[in-house]
């Protein structure tokens, strides 16, 4: 009898919310997505009312290219 190697880490007991973690983690990923696409769609809106429409579209192309930073020291 040839016996599969087996992983330890199956046989180690899991937490008791490991399913439920694995079941919302698609749709966190889905609100994720759609919460970072309404906040580009906000700020575009607020510089697009604040702002002639050339500096709009600079503001707009800057703020693109620096997708992921965060905004520090800006008030409403």
């Amino acid at each position: 009898m040839v016996i599969d190697e087996i992983d330890i880490a199956n046989l180690a007991p899991r937490k008791p919310d490991w399913d439920l973690k694995r079941d919302v983690a698609k749709k966190l990923e889905r609100l994720d997505r759609r919460t970072q696409k309404t906040i580009e769609e906000l700020i575009r809106e607020r510089l697009k009312k604040n702002q002639s429409n050339q500096e709009f579209f600079q503001a707009v192309n800057v703020g693109t290219a620096h997708a992921g930073e965060t905004v520090v020291g800006y008030d409403d």
